[in-house]
């Protein structure tokens, strides 16, 4: 069977995610790559071993399509105040709980409103752009699909409060992909500290080694690192660079890319 050419960058993202992994893992990687194989049908990929692997994902910027609607809505709180939005600030800001962030906000900006109704402010913006203008990660549906078809387990760790990554998670028909979740409102302290994967590791009841977290910024790597589990960063708006310094293990440039990923670990550790 003829095989298409593997286009040089393909090369490059499959082995800056998969370079600890053997010459025929390669090939078998690559092969996917070029051929556009669907993921959810390959013998390589269906096996047993993922019954007992479990997989954290991040909400914003990993599985929600969000960050651009977020800076906008981050820019508007600020509008009402006449203050400018920044991105270097707005980067800053993802990964802290929402409240964390309108206590920064409020401190940094000597904003008059009390803490809670700024809060709630914010809130209402947010919540208006969860249940209508914030769409799926590319690929999110396909690989949500494809896990709970293997049978791990699927768990959501989101610094966003419960109300609104709940109303997301029913909009997209998403909330039977998971064994469990973990909201910021559930923990003291949001990444980058550990506090909330913790959170969801006494959750599942399962060794740290087993697990792994999907993540799309520098704190939330941090926070997963601290928790001494297995990250796997999504470079979509911050470098490969950035993200492994911050403590990931691998770095992927599209969502669907963690399915090869995790089938060529597993084959690994067989």
């Amino acid at each position: 069977m003829d095989f298409p050419e593997v286009r040089t960058q393909d090369k490059n993202n499959i082995l800056s995610a998969t370079h600890r992994c053997s010459t025929r893992q390669l090939c078998v990687a690559f092969l996917y790559k070029a051929c556009s194989v669907s993921f959810r049908f390959s013998p390589f990929i269906m096996n047993s071993r993922m019954i007992n692997t479990y997989i954290f994902f991040d909400l914003d910027g990993t599985l929600a399509d969000n960050l651009s609607a977020m800076y906008q809505i981050y820019a508007n709180f600020l509008s009402e105040f006449s203050l400018q939005a920044t991105k270097a600030e707005f980067d800053s800001l993802n990964g802290p709980s929402l409240r964390e962030i309108v206590g920064i906000l409020k401190k940094r900006y000597g904003l008059e409103p009390s803490e809670e109704e700024l809060y709630q402010m914010y809130e209402e913006k947010l919540a208006d752009g969860y249940k209508t203008l914030i769409p799926p990660m590319p690929f999110a549906q396909e690989v949500l699909e494809h896990f709970a078809a293997q049978k791990a387990v699927v768990v959501l760790v989101t610094s966003a409060p419960e109300p609104l990554a709940k109303s997301f998670l029913q909009r997209m028909q998403w909330e039977g992909y998971f064994t469990a979740f973990v909201f910021g409102n559930e923990v003291q302290h949001s990444k980058p500290n550990p506090e909330i994967y913790q959170r969801a590791i006494e959750k599942i009841g399962s060794p740290q080694t087993r697990i792994f977290a999907v993540e799309d910024s520098p704190s939330g790597v941090k926070a997963a690192a601290a928790a001494g589990l297995h990250t796997i960063a999504l470079a979509q708006h911050y470098t490969p660079e950035k993200l492994r310094e911050s403590g990931a293990q691998h770095t992927i440039a599209h969502l669907q890319e963690i399915i090869p990923l995790l089938g060529i670990i597993a084959e690994s550790a067989s």
